[in-house]
């Protein structure tokens, strides 16, 4: 409540402004107000999540339109206040950093294409961009990331030296292939 009448009280002013909030446990809604003419606003958005396996690969999905299909059942669907119109095209830069070197990355989302950029010496990160701006966001971007050993198990843990904090993950993704005769 504190940060929105923040928010409100610099638009008020005329001053730049730029909210992040959290509509339900896992949408949020960002607001970007009195944007000066010719000028551009960089949202960055770290988040860690779970990847659905595909084949040899991982799919990272991004949802960029909420609509009832994210609202659980029996619930109030989430309101969209917005069309969803980027007048200048939305930029998107997706960082990815794996556990084994990265084979490729590609988009699954029909219309929208990646180019892919690895920096010198690390083969476990990649970066994805996209090739064309993007005017409207009512298409999901789903990307598939394919590693050299994706089937091996890991356990990872990141320190966040802001907080003190750690958190940690660890995956089972065995590939079981069965014999068809007996």
């Amino acid at each position: 409540a504190e940060a929105r009448q923040t928010y409100e009280r610099a638009k008020a002013a005329g001053d730049s402004a730029q909210l992040l909030e959290k509509v339900t446990d896992d949408v949020f809604q960002m607001s970007v107000g009195n944007l000066k003419p010719w000028s551009s606003a960089v949202i960055r958005i770290t988040y860690v999540t779970d990847m659905e396996i595909e084949g040899d690969g991982v799919l990272f999905f991004l949802p960029t339109f909420v609509a009832p299909r994210y609202s659980p059942v029996g619930a109030e669907a989430v309101p969209c206040t917005a069309a969803g119109a980027v007048p200048d095209g939305l930029r998107l830069e997706l960082v990815a950093a794996m556990s084994s070197d990265i084979i490729s990355m590609e988009s699954q989302t029909e219309g929208l294409e990646i180019a892919t950029t690895e920096p010198l010496g690390n083969a476990r990160v990649r970066t994805a961009t996209l090739r064309n701006a993007v005017m409207s966001l009512d298409t999901d971007l789903v990307v598939k990331i394919v590693t050299k050993e994706p089937h091996t198990p890991r356990c990872i843990v990141e320190h966040n030296p802001a907080t003190g904090t750690y958190a940690g993950v660890v995956t089972l993704a065995p590939k079981i292939e069965f014999d068809d005769e007996p």
